[in-house]
């Protein structure tokens, strides 16, 4: 399996390579990235509604059991 999980990272690598461009990597050169985009912080607007509706479910929970839960 490891050598199946090897070579499809090694031809994904490749895909996205060709894909966005660049060259063939030369064994004796190390690529420098020289730039950075702040992609911004906290969830997507699809996750937003998840995280609330765990916190809520979270916040009632610890409030049931600070009250006595069922025991």
């Amino acid at each position: 399996m490891g050598a199946l999980r090897d070579a499809r990272h090694a031809w994904r690598t490749a895909q996205a390579r060709v894909h966005a461009g660049l060259p063939e990597p030369d064994p004796d050169t190390t690529l420098t990235v020289g730039h950075w985009a702040y992609q911004g912080s906290g969830y997507s607007p699809g996750n937003a509604p998840l995280a609330a509706a765990a916190w809520h479910h979270r916040e009632r929970e610890r409030r049931f059991i600070s009250e006595g839960g069922c025991g």
